[in-house]
């Protein structure tokens, strides 16, 4: 067969294809900034240019293969490569960075993957159809496109998390308030909220919200059914103080700055704590996501004692010149490592020893003020191991042999009173105890333990004399179980008793 020059359509073949993935992932990334001009533009240049494509296999002379199975070849031949390359950085960053792996990024690194390798296949494709010079240039480009392709995607890990981490430390404050067991306690180490006397105060606990900033983009319904989870839940429980119990979201800095700002518009005093997630590193640090807190102008998020972790304070809920109760806010950070029979274990961590120290001195404090205990709350994130007792002692094995089977989730099947909610997943709680529940029930002033973690579970647990209770997944963020999507209400009392209940949410 008479070999042809090396044609204007050859190579118009060869470099449409990186051309058309750029401009997919420029119109991935309008995406995600929810830029709907952006997408539109480059979504009509990748149409006309797959439209050339197109054109130019349908008139090609004398190929080699048929223009459909060189279409095919291409594809087949460039998913797989693309597929493990995509799954050897998820593997690598994960170990390198504790899985801080952008979405985005991950999309482009593949489809920059995928280029590369369907240039290869449409090189090889033409190379017999093409002179010396042809194949000349054909070996020049692949090499470039090499370079300009794969080479980057290798580096931009660690640019991106370089960049990123500096710029949002150097946002960041310094740390938190020092503290010592030995200083005086007094009401102003203490955020002061009034209760009004004639009335019980509300307070609506939200959880889990974990939103990325992928989710924030004009395809996907989940940051709009979140937000609207807790619109619909503000309607339906008009709160005076609004709680988060951790995670509310995932070391992102647009979808956290977005969270902050949905729910301080509202014009209602709120207070989170960190949760596990909250810790982690990928647009924004937990220093950052602090600074938008106390930026908020209806949060009353504090830092608390640096040594302590982040968001370590108190809010003491006071009817005119009386405590009521105390709403003990408390990290419970993220990991930690220990060693168990000569291996070491990693597992989620917890509220330490020397946060339970500065517990003490909290409710110590406050009875030294007011003459007497003064009952409390603690609010973190991940929940005490002493969930699992409580719910073994309070489950009907008999009516209900299969808790995550239950369908009755807001009341369950318990044997004891004061119990309800239920519990379809493990508790996720660490497996060492450093004594912080002891230590609550010791105190004689904590009544209820508010946590998160788990989104499908949604239990209250009587247990040595404090209600163990799980909030409720606020929206669809992450993983969880539609009909557990709503919020934990907590009703306080002038004689700081609590009450709380389920509030769910259907959207659907």
């Amino acid at each position: 067969m008479k070999k042809s020059s090396f044609s204007m359509s050859s190579a118009t073949t060869v470099l449409s294809v990186p051309l058309g993935i750029v401009m997919a992932i420029m119109f991935w990334r309008a995406l995600l900034a929810s830029s709907l001009f952006g997408m539109a533009v480059w979504g009509i240049l990748f149409v006309g240019l797959l439209a050339v494509v197109i054109m130019d296999c349908l008139t090609l002379r004398r190929p080699q293969m048929p223009p459909t199975r060189r279409v095919a070849l291409s594809v087949i031949l460039g998913l797989l490569p693309a597929a493990l390359f995509f799954g050897l950085y998820h593997f690598v960053a994960g170990v390198l960075h504790a899985g801080s792996v952008p979405r985005f990024l991950s999309a482009a690194i593949s489809a920059c993957t995928y280029t590369f390798v369907w240039c290869m296949v449409a090189l090889v494709c033409r190379l017999k159809e093409m002179n010396p010079a042809g194949r000349l240039f054909s070996c020049g480009l692949a090499l470039l496109l090499s370079l300009l392709l794969v080479v980057p995607c290798i580096l931009r890990p660690a640019v991106f998390f370089a960049g990123y981490t500096e710029k949002n430390v150097s946002r960041a404050p310094a740390a938190g308030e020092t503290w010592s067991e030995g200083q005086a306690f007094t009401l102003s180490d203490t955020v002061i909220l009034q209760k009004d006397p004639k009335r019980d105060l509300v307070i609506l606990n939200l959880a889990d919200i974990q939103l990325t900033d992928m989710d924030l983009n004009p395809l996907t319904p989940l940051y709009r059914e979140t937000f609207a989870t807790i619109e619909a839940l503000i309607r339906l429980t008009q709160p005076d103080l609004i709680t988060i119990t951790g995670d509310t979201g995932c070391g992102y800095a647009r979808s956290t700055e977005a969270i902050v700002a949905f729910v301080d518009h509202f014009g209602i005093p709120w207070a989170p704590v960190f949760g596990n997630h909250d810790h982690e590193v990928y647009s924004c640090t937990p220093e950052y996501t602090a600074k938008l807190y106390r930026e908020a102008e209806n949060c009353l998020f504090r830092d608390g004692p640096a040594e302590l972790g982040i968001g370590n304070y108190v809010i003491t809920v006071m009817e005119g010149e009386t405590p009521v109760q105390a709403l003990i806010m408390m990290d419970s950070h993220d990991h930690f490592t220990y060693e168990e029979n000569g291996k070491t274990v990693r597992d989620y961590a917890q509220i330490t020893e020397r946060q339970t120290e500065w517990y003490r001195w909290v409710v110590d404090g406050l009875a030294s003020l007011s003459g007497s205990v003064v009952p409390s709350t603690v609010f973190a994130h991940i929940p005490v191991i002493q969930f699992e007792e409580a719910f073994e002692a309070a489950w009907d094995y008999d009516a209900c042999p299969k808790p995550s089977h239950c369908e009755d989730v807001e009341t369950g099947c318990y044997l004891v009173e004061g119990a309800f909610g239920v519990l379809k997943e493990d508790v996720n709680a660490p497996k060492q105890d450093f004594g912080f529940f002891d230590a609550m029930v010791q105190a004689g002033s904590t009544t209820r333990f508010v946590c998160g973690h788990d989104h499908s579970n949604c239990a209250t647990l009587p247990w040595q004399g404090i209600d163990l209770s799980y909030g409720m997944h606020t929206g669809p963020g992450c993983y969880g179980a539609p009909e557990l999507y709503g919020g934990l209400v907590i009703t306080l009392s002038s004689d700081g008793r609590t009450s709380a209940r389920l509030q769910t949410v259907s959207l659907r």
